[in-house]
């Protein structure tokens, strides 16, 4: 169980890595896509640089944030370009969860210049319109 864990926490360590990597490759204004699984300097860094962040709060063991990974990924094909897709493990970034109280999961937070603009709470119907429609809204 220890050695699932510690392969896990490699595992992870190693994509946050990667995916570093490839933001700084990007450099010049263009957007990453897909969704970026990030911690919690790359969270800030990724607010201060782009104009619309859509970031999922979400843990492992949640069902409901299982419903809307999906989602999440379905919108991050669709608005490659327009914004910026991220996931947070609240479970290893429990600083990033608290900073902006996060209290249920799955919560969906739309970043616009670094500021919360609106929040999500849940996997309901509806939700991935209500995105939808938000990032058309802000990206235009």
């Amino acid at each position: 169980m220890v050695e699932d864990k510690t392969l896990d926490f490699l595992i992870r360590k190693k994509v946050i890595e990667l995916h570093k990597s490839l933001l700084k490759s990007e450099g010049g204004g263009k957007m990453p896509t897909g969704v970026i699984e990030v911690d919690s300097k790359e969270f800030r860094e990724i607010l201060s640089k782009y104009k619309v962040v859509v970031a999922d709060f979400w843990a492992e063991w949640c069902m409901p944030c299982r419903i809307v990974s999906p989602i999440i990924e379905k919108l991050a094909r669709k608005y490659a370009g327009r914004a910026v897709f991220v996931k947070v493990n609240v479970d290893y970034n429990q600083d990033l969860a608290a900073e902006n109280g996060i209290l249920s999961i799955p919560t969906i937070i739309v970043y616009v210049n670094g500021r919360e603009y609106e929040r999500f709470i849940g996997a309901f119907p509806g939700l991935e319109k209500k995105l939808s429609l938000l990032i058309e809204q802000l990206s235009s």
